[in-house]
């Protein structure tokens, strides 16, 4: 059986909060939430879960860890051990923020279906559901978003608001759970609501970047902050209130002075839009964390980075290995390229720039160069030991969607959604040859002796031409929808395919003739992969599943379920030793499957070989 050896990455990030008495910093991501006690050591797995988690809150005793999810339910767990709780159920939909109490009794949840529902947090008991539409007096006809994105409780619990899509920010009696009123700023959905802790303030800030803040006593609106150029995403008060902390898309965290609205300081360098952000109990550190998985920790009082993080990251789209065996390459839609040192587990380098998703990278096969490909067009050339930009290759009009070394290293295939596959000469840069398909190719795979090159994509059909002649030698049309994934048998015999129909498909190099159908994924294959002796075929798909089967007799011999979304992405370790499969749920995992590809191999009686 295949067992996993390692995980690269923590997964995406979706939300922060600290310990109350500031001890340590909770991350959720996709694959679990972790605790960091010691920025310089390594986190520790609180819970290990497969829900998508949004948003999470510690109660204040610090016993109980809510996170909201994208299924609609709430769930809690034991601090001290990680132990599930209880799950409380209701919302129709994504629950995007989470808070309790003040005193820890109640817990609430901001939900997509434009409900608000507050829980007894010791028994689990629904309270009362607060519903926005019915609260404005609309009738059914009258149809404006109504998601409610956050939750916030007054100091002394008896207030709590709300902010929705609608563009309001709706103030709940919590005691007998009807509204109150509700503070109308900028006609814009409203994304995050925040209480400052004395109970005076409160600001609310805005898809269209702007973050109003209120006099709760007089429900005056103070001021109207514009210093964003994006989406806010979160707002925050300091634990004395003097500070308003705002959190934007543009990348940018910005501190103000939370009686005047002034500008006191702006941290800029986060290398992509800001997701969270938690200000530690005793004042001094502020957490953010980006999309691109990076988690920076701010000294407020310096203003300078007492930890950068970068443990997380966004779905991954590739993977490679360096030809040493000793590095993985990930791709992935965050606009980095990481580079994970395999021993280790430790993230060795990144690379970001402005690339847009990397859907591909490969490795040329003397580990000189990365190949990254692009949503701009552009193959971008690094070096693989230092991440020095060496070339880019221009000529694709659309996004580069497949790239292939030829095994000599001096020439590299890109399939791109232009339609085309070109082939470039590393030597000097220039193209050497323009292949045409109809509509966007997504896979392209030089044979092992550089004689063919094969490519298919939205059409359904896989061409195979002579890399000598450039004539084209087999046309398959496997009527199995779109082609997503090619990969030649070590001995050059057989290609395979992942097909949109769910199934792999095999095709014979000599005879021109299909050889037979890999049937047992649920959704579509997104890679194939070859064992470098040929033993074992390995499939990646969206259902979140990676299958190993018998190379020879077509049989299924492991199923590996250890992700938790969609598996994008599949490369053998040079040596064989070690398969790492990418995912969508943010990371790399590492199998090794020594004793599949050490077992002799049974031959199927119906199998057509070559």
């Amino acid at each position: 059986m295949a067992e996993q050896v390692r995980i690269l990455g923590r997964g995406r990030m979706a939300d922060l909060a600290w310990m109350p008495d500031g001890s340590g910093l909770l991350v959720a991501s996709s694959i679990g939430i972790w605790v960091y006690d010691d920025f310089q050591a390594e986190p520790r797995l609180l819970v290990d879960t497969t829900g998508h988690l949004i948003s999470i809150a510690v109660s204040p005793d610090g016993t109980t860890l809510a996170a909201g999810t994208g299924a609609g339910t709430v769930r809690t767990w034991d601090i001290e051990d990680g132990g599930l709780v209880r799950v409380l159920e209701g919302c129709a939909g994504a629950v995007n923020s989470v808070t309790y109490s003040p005193d820890g009794s109640l817990l609430a949840a901001a939900c997509d279906d434009g409900t608000v529902w507050v829980w007894d947090s010791n028994s689990g008991r629904k309270q009362f559901v607060l519903e926005t539409r019915r609260a404005a007096g609309l009738d059914e006809e009258q149809e404006p978003d109504w998601v409610v994105s956050s939750v916030s409780f007054s100091p002394t619990g008896e207030t709590l608001a709300s902010g929705s899509y609608d563009g309001a920010v709706h103030l709940w009696d919590t005691g007998a759970g009807r509204l109150r009123q509700s503070l109308r700023g900028e006609e814009s959905p409203v994304l995050t609501v925040a209480y400052s802790p004395d109970g005076s303030l409160l600001a609310a800030g805005s898809t269209n970047g702007t973050i109003s803040v209120w006099d709760i006593s007089v429900s005056k609106r103070l001021y109207v902050l514009t210093g964003h150029s994006g989406v806010v995403e979160r707002v925050l008060f300091s634990p004395d209130s003097a500070t308003l902390v705002t959190c934007g898309s543009d990348e940018s965290v910005v501190l103000w002075d939370a009686a005047t609205g002034d500008f006191i300081h702006s941290f800029e360098e986060h290398g992509g839009g800001v997701l969270c952000a938690a200000y530690q109990p005793g004042g001094h550190w502020l957490a953010v964390g980006s999309w691109n998985g990076t988690l920076q920790v701010w000294d407020v009082d310096s203003r300078q980075s007492h930890a950068l993080i970068q443990d997380c990251m966004d779905a991954v789209l590739s993977v490679a290995w360096s030809p040493d065996g000793r590095m993985v390459v990930a791709g992935s839609d965050d606009d980095v390229l990481r580079l994970w040192n395999v021993t280790t587990g430790k993230l060795w380098f990144s690379l970001e720039g402005e690339l847009g998703w990397i859907r591909c990278i490969a490795h040329s096969p003397e580990g000189t160069i990365i190949a990254v490909g692009s949503d701009d067009g552009g193959i971008y050339l690094e070096n693989g030991a230092s991440g020095e930009d060496l070339m880019v290759l221009e000529g694709h009009t659309g996004p580069i969607l497949g790239l292939a070394f030829s095994g000599d290293g001096l020439l590299l295939a890109s399939a791109s959604a232009d339609q085309m596959v070109r082939l470039w000469d590393l030597k000097t840069g220039e193209r050497r040859h323009v292949l045409r398909g109809i509509g966007a190719v997504l896979a392209v795979a030089f044979s092992p002796d550089d004689s063919l090159l094969a490519y298919g994509g939205e059409d359904g059909q896989i061409r195979v031409v002579d890399m000598h002649g450039g004539a084209r030698v087999y046309l398959f049309e496997p009527k199995a929808g779109v082609i997503h994934s090619l990969a030649f048998s070590s001995d050059g015999s057989i290609l395979a395919a992942g097909c949109n129909d769910r199934t792999v498909r095999l095709f014979g190099m000599e005879s021109g003739e299909p050889l037979g159908v890999l049937r047992g994924h649920r959704d579509v294959v997104m890679s194939v992969a070859y064992h470098p002796n040929g033993k074992i075929l390995a499939s990646a798909s969206r259902d979140g599943d990676v299958r190993l089967w018998d190379a020879l007799s077509d049989q299924l011999r492991d199923t590996l379920s250890e992700h938790r979304q969609d598996v994008t992405s599949l490369a053998w370790s040079p040596d064989g030793d070690l398969l790492a499969s990418g995912s969508a749920d943010g990371t790399v995992r590492l199998w090794t499957v020594g004793n599949l590809v050490r077992q002799p191999p049974s031959l199927s009686k119906d199998r057509v070989l070559s």
